[in-house]
């Protein structure tokens, strides 16, 4: 039962560090692609902008 217990503890802890490494990989996409809107002529991007304000 130990041994169940270890191994659901470091899989708890690899999907964890999966979806933080994830997001901020996502959060980072989006923040090129607004400074490249911004200097563009296209668009801007709004830095508030899915805060819900």
């Amino acid at each position: 039962m130990v041994e169940y217990s270890i191994l659901v503890g470091i899989i708890a802890g690899a999907a964890i560090l999966a979806i933080v490494a994830i997001g901020l990989w996502v959060s980072g996409r989006f923040t090129g692609l607004c400074s490249v809107m911004n200097n563009s002529g296209i668009g801007t991007c709004n830095a508030a902008a899915g805060t819900g304000t």
